[in-house]
């Protein structure tokens, strides 16, 4: 069965662009390049952006 795509709303497209920029200033200020991203990394970003005291613009789990 051929995987259907739908076009995203322009709101998803744009909280999706302001994910990915927040994803690789979090890269960049490790020293890192979206090219060298792990899964480790991602893991960081994730407890970072949800959990960690030391990210005072926390956002919650769904996001």
């Amino acid at each position: 069965m051929p995987v259907v795509v739908r076009p995203l709303a322009p709101e998803t497209k744009r909280n999706y662009t302001d994910d990915y920029c927040l994803f690789f200033d979090f890269l960049w200020g490790r020293g890192k390049t979206w090219r060298e991203a792990t899964a480790d990394g991602l893991r960081d970003f994730e407890d970072w952006q949800t959990r960690s005291l030391r990210n005072p613009r926390r956002v919650g789990g769904s996001r």
